[in-house]
């Protein structure tokens, strides 16, 4: 199958959408509350860029604490795929460094493009989710320096989830001011395929297979 996405930013609703940032708010502009989480984690964390070497001794704990927590447990990487999934030069890593111990417990991996940045993906430690904040402060951070420093257009962190395993969309467009930006799909099958999908459709809301549900929701999607 080929997926074609297309008139990107309209200003009318559609089915499918990517979530941006495109805009920096100064830590006073927050309410008190996301104020207060941001300054947590400052003072539990060091925030800052870390090295591709370290992503690869460290991350892959992060990732397996996090994902530990998901509902929906398929295609967990391996400690090898996780490495190799760092394989970019163009990738940039950010950690939240725990000061009390110098290890790392959370991280975001940043693809600056010309004009605009995309979140590759982000994880922490569940264990400090509740009393640290290390993504709002890890977030806040990354907002300053791509969109208030660098000058870039906007952050892109991903487009309409099919399997809807993590509310990390939802929590930036909550709290960090993320928006929708609509655009069209269309998906494009091999014949096959296609009339796997068009025979399946009706009954999707019955099919715990988790890659089906995810392509007869994505199919779903289309303008």
């Amino acid at each position: 199958m080929v997926r074609n996405v297309y008139d990107f930013d309209i200003p009318s609703e559609s089915r499918f959408w990517f979530v941006i940032k495109d805009s920096f708010e100064e830590m006073d502009t927050f309410p008190k509350k996301i104020q207060h989480y941001i300054s947590k984690a400052n003072e539990a964390f060091e925030i800052r860029p870390i090295s591709k070497e370290r992503m690869i001794a460290e991350g892959y704990e992060v990732y397996c604490e996090a994902f530990d927590h998901y509902t929906i447990q398929e295609w967990k990487q391996s400690k090898d795929e996780f490495i190799r999934s760092l394989d970019n030069p163009a990738y940039e890593f950010w950690g939240c460094i725990f000061k009390e111990t110098g290890k790392l417990e959370a991280w975001l991996i940043c693809h600056p493009m010309g004009h605009m940045v995309s979140k590759v993906s982000s994880k922490a430690n569940p264990a400090y989710l509740p009393k640290y904040y290390p993504m709002y402060g890890l977030n806040h951070r990354i907002h300053e320096y791509y969109l208030k420093e660098k000058k870039v257009q906007y952050i892109l962190s991903g487009s309409r989830t099919a399997t809807d395993h993590s509310n990390i969309q939802t929590f930036l467009m909550e709290k960090f001011g993320y928006r929708k930006a609509y655009c069209r799909l269309k998906i494009y099958y091999r014949w096959w395929l296609g009339l796997m999908v068009r025979c399946l459709y009706p009954f999707r809301r019955l099919i715990k297979i988790v890659p089906v549900r995810a392509l007869l929701n994505m199919h779903e999607m289309q303008s």
